[in-house]
């Protein structure tokens, strides 16, 4: 082997390994908070407010789903979100 290649080898290599173990930290830190998120969810889905029940059920869904954990309640939610709020759709002028 070249030692030029050799040299560039021992330069560059601690940049690709540091790069993917910094992924792979970032890809477990987002998959902890979104574990995070299915275990105590907020706002709560169950909320007597509207809004923030709404806003509770979408969020839960997309991290259930993300995570393929609680499948079914997610598409509970979706569908309840789906059938509940129905959005007006206008014909541009």
């Amino acid at each position: 082997m070249d030692y030029k290649k050799i040299v560039l080898l021992l330069l560059f290599a601690p940049i690709f390994c540091l790069s993917s173990v910094k992924s792979d930290v970032t890809q477990d830190r987002i998959n902890s908070v979104l574990d995070d998120y299915i275990k105590d969810p907020w706002p709560d889905p169950s909320s007597t407010d509207i809004g923030s029940a709404m806003w509770g059920k979408g969020a839960y869904a997309v991290a259930a789903l993300y995570r393929e954990k609680d499948i079914p309640k997610a598409e509970q939610y979706i569908n309840y979100t789906h059938s509940t709020w129905k959005c007006p759709v206008r014909r541009p002028q």
